[in-house]
């Protein structure tokens, strides 16, 4: 028998289309069917998905955000001594945009996650 449900049979088959986004939901969903089963993975709610997923997201997107901002600071104390004024610095805009990519990375994966877990629970009832 195989270890393989047909969900995850299913699932693997979907044509990713060589976007790394989907490839992402993609993987994501198949690791949460083995993981949870086919049955707990059908019965998921969308809204708690997004909550959950979105709540990383935001959680980790802060956290870069502070470890930056913390640096900078450092950095600005550094200069105010006189020391290090040849290193390279932070530069905030690139952070922020770097910040803002991460996120809207993860939030193109939340929205193919849950189009993947729509198409299968149709394709299961």
């Amino acid at each position: 028998m195989s270890k393989y449900t047909s969900l995850y049979e299913e699932v693997s088959s979907i044509d990713h289309y060589q976007d790394k986004h989907v490839s992402t939901a993609k993987q994501m969903v198949l690791a949460d069917i083995e993981e949870m089963g086919e049955e707990e993975f059908l019965s998921q709610n969308s809204s708690d998905i997004a909550n959950s997923f979105m709540a990383v997201c935001v959680e980790s997107s802060s956290e870069q955000l502070d470890e930056i901002l913390s640096l900078r600071e450092a950095e600005k104390g550094l200069d105010e001594l006189g020391l290090g004024e040849d290193q390279y610095r932070v530069d905030l805009p690139k952070v922020v945009t770097a910040c803002h990519n991460n996120f809207s990375m993860g939030m193109s994966v939340l929205a193919n996650y849950l189009k993947i877990l729509e198409q299968v629970k149709t394709t299961n009832e």
